[in-house]
């Protein structure tokens, strides 16, 4: 099997079944537009320490994380971190008037496992509470599934396929997608749409952890 220059591709067994992204978000996502934002940094209890402002989500950040570090080097705000909001400044209004954050996984969030039909398939449908989404895995267990579609919904309501290509995760074998490339997003609902692609043996499991930022 040999490797492509895409900036991210899985081999999942068969040479002709890959996970991939395509370049650049899909229209409409957040990343699509450079984004008018304030970062602050907030202490363990969400109280804003000190707050930061630039042309975009990604340039606020960048401050924010240089004054964590700063402070964290002097032994300060061990637990401090940073959370950009959207503040739909960017002459196009609001381009997900929802909340962005590192992109950076700190821990993992285990929602457990479903089983997964054959044939007629499953939607697993996963509701984050409250928390930055930097990247979700998806592990098989049980037998082979075959991931159709994966979606977020976002904080305003609007919904985006992640746009990763279809492809089967054989028995213990997982994935791990990213939401965006630049930063972590606070969403509300993640669907994953699979079907345990063998059809002797029992249906497999599909495991869902999520990577947060916060």
């Amino acid at each position: 099997m040999k490797k492509t220059a895409l900036s991210l591709i899985v081999i999942l067994g068969l040479s002709s079944t890959v996970f991939a992204q395509r370049n650049g978000p899909p229209p409409g996502y957040p990343a699509d537009r450079p984004l008018s934002c304030r970062a602050d940094l907030l202490n363990r209890a969400g109280r804003i320490i000190s707050s930061f402002t630039g042309n975009n989500c990604q340039q606020s950040l960048r401050q924010c994380e240089n004054d964590l570090q700063r402070r964290q080097n002097r032994g300060q705000n061990p637990q401090a971190y940073c959370r950009a909001a959207n503040n739909g400044n960017n002459g196009g209004g609001n381009q997900g008037n929802g909340e962005y954050g590192p992109a950076r996984t700190l821990h993992w969030q285990d929602f457990g496992s479903s089983k997964i039909e054959k044939i007629i398939g499953e939607t697993v449908t996963i509701r984050p509470s409250n928390v930055l989404v930097n990247e979700i895995l998806l592990r098989a267990t049980s037998s082979d599934i075959r991931i159709e579609r994966v979606a977020i919904t976002l904080t305003n309501g609007q919904t985006y396929n992640l746009p990763y290509q279809a492809g089967t995760l054989r028995e213990n074998q997982e994935v791990r997608l990213r939401l965006n490339s630049s930063y972590s997003v606070r969403v509300t609902r993640i669907e994953i749409e699979a079907t345990s692609s063998s059809l002797l043996g029992s249906r497999g499991r599909l495991q869902v952890l999520l990577g947060l930022a916060n």
